[in-house]
């Protein structure tokens, strides 16, 4: 992600776009941050009186993520060295020996990490992002409906502005569910999509809250 981003000046165009939207002292979540490309992005356009909180369970991804956010001058980003899910407990971690990036949580073998459920992830968000408007970008690989439905309270409680998730057809089988309950549960929660179905297997929607489509 970080090398092409370098190399073509672009990637995730969705997500870069929907960063460059924000507005100076937002927030932005960003679960499964790798490195941190997206957080550090986030940072620049929120300014120093925005706030960053980025989830990363890759150990060394997170401590990468924490150095380029000193190297960036990156001062407003909070990393937690976690997944998140359904409970608070130690995971496993399916770890492919050739791109960190495409780790993913499994019921089978796989590296420990720590996982932050929704006892954790909702007080850690109202400290920290407390009434900023806020940008949420998952991407976990194939356990994105966990994830949101870990986000329940969050979604219901913070400004949460607009959720970014990662569709892969595949990954999402992988892990149990598929596109059309990730639709369906995000639409429960009062947001709506911007791409609709799209034909792809691979793609970033950007779901909006519907209640600020309305003001």
């Amino acid at each position: 992600t970080t090398n092409r981003f370098c190399m073509d000046g672009a990637y995730g165009d969705g997500i870069s776009s929907a960063i460059a939207r924000m507005r100076a002292g937002d927030a932005f979540v960003d679960i499964g941050a790798n490195a941190g490309l997206f957080s550090i992005l986030a940072a620049r356009a929120v300014g120093e009186t925005g706030a960053i909180v980025a989830f990363e369970p890759q150990q060394r991804l997170a401590a990468e993520l924490l150095q380029n956010a000193r190297i960036n001058g990156a001062g407003n980003v909070f990393v937690v060295g976690a997944a998140v899910g359904a409970s608070t407990c130690i995971a496993r971690m399916e770890v492919p020996a050739r791109h960190s990036g495409t780790a993913f949580v499994t019921k089978g073998e796989g590296s420990p990490v720590f996982m932050v459920g929704p006892d954790v992830v909702l007080p850690l968000l109202h400290a920290y992002v407390g009434k900023r408007a806020t940008l949420i970008k998952i991407d976990v690989e194939g356990a994105e409906l966990s994830v949101l439905r870990a986000l329940e309270s969050t979604l219901a409680q913070l400004d949460v502005a607009a959720v970014i998730v990662e569709i892969d057809d595949k990954l999402l089988a992988r892990a149990g569910s598929s596109r059309g309950e990730i639709y369906r549960y995000v639409s429960d929660q009062g947001f709506l999509p911007e791409k609709g179905e799209d034909t792809t297997g691979h793609f970033d929607e950007i779901f909006v809250n519907a209640r600020r489509l309305s003001q």
